[in-house]
Order: C-alpha cells, then structure tokens, then sequence
C-alpha cells in the first residue's frame, strides 16, 4: 500500500484526519455520558451554552437541534485542526525541525479550548469533568498523529530516530 502524501491531496488528508479526532472525542463523551447515566448531555450542555446561551447547566436544552448544531461546530473545528496538523506535518517532510511544534501545538489546542470554554460559559468548566475533556483530546490527538505519521513514513522515522538519541 502506497501511504506517500503524494497520493492524497492536502483537503482529503486534512478531512481525514480531522474526522478521526472528531469522532474520537464525540464517541468517548458518548461512553463518558451513558456510563454517568446522562446520554448526549456533553454535547447537549454545550450545545445550549454556544446557541442557546444558557448560564447554568439545568437550563440546557438536550435535543437532536442542540446535540446536532454542536456536532457541526465540532466537527468544523476539528476539520480546522485536521487542516493545521496536516500543514504542519506536510512542512516537517520537509523541515525535520518543524516536529517540535506537534507538541506546541497540542498544549496551545488545550488551552484554547479551556479558554473557549471560559469565555462562552464558565460555569461548564465545572460541569464537564476535566478528566473527560483531556482523555478525550489525548486519545484524539494520538490518533490524529498516528494517522499522519503513518501517512507520513519519513517523518515518522526521523521522529523515531530523534528519540533515540542520547539527550546531553
């Protein structure tokens, strides 16, 4: 199986890979939520806060309209994602040396998301457990990464080769 970028234009694998992460974390809030007994609250919950406006979280609205506004907010921010680690790691083909921002990148998504959160509706950041929200986009940017690195094999092994490395 041929995995060159070259086989795939930049949208598909940015698609790719942005769907990955956004199923990824949809279908882990999902297990987080039906395991507490609350189905679709996560997305429910924040639905509400970014159109609804609410203030609290009992004034949220837990509908299809809510859960499925806040899947198409979500799955366009991680299309955007998909695109800039796309880019970046298309760049590190290229620039070995662009690798280190992965890990910059990662913590910066982090913080924006906590900071988003802040902002729109502070009382949510109570209400989703911390612990879900940075499962979640570990395990989504683990396998976001790995999907780039297997597409991306030369990359991959400088990678490799880099931890390997004896550290002075």
């Amino acid at each position: 199986m041929d995995t060159s970028a070259s086989t795939r234009t930049f949208f598909k694998e940015s698609l790719s890979v942005g769907v990955l992460g956004a199923i990824t974390v949809a279908l882990w809030f999902l297990v987080v939520d039906v395991v507490t007994g609350t189905p679709l609250r996560t997305p429910g919950i924040l639905g509400s806060a970014v159109f609804l406006g609410i203030s609290a979280p009992q004034e949220a609205v837990i509908n299809a309209t809510t859960v499925g506004l806040y899947s198409l907010l979500h799955g366009a921010v991680f299309f955007a994602v998909g695109v800039g680690t796309t880019a970046l790691v298309r760049a590190a083909d290229r620039a070995p040396n662009l690798l280190a921002l992965f890990v910059l990148l990662t913590v910066v998504l982090q913080v924006l998301f906590a900071g988003g959160v802040a902002i729109l509706a502070q009382f949510l950041l109570g209400v989703i457990a911390w612990w879900a929200v940075l499962g979640g986009n570990l395990v989504a940017s683990f396998l976001m990464g790995s999907l780039l690195l297997y597409w991306h094999p030369a990359t991959a092994r400088r990678l490799k080769a880099s931890e390997s490395l004896p550290q002075s």
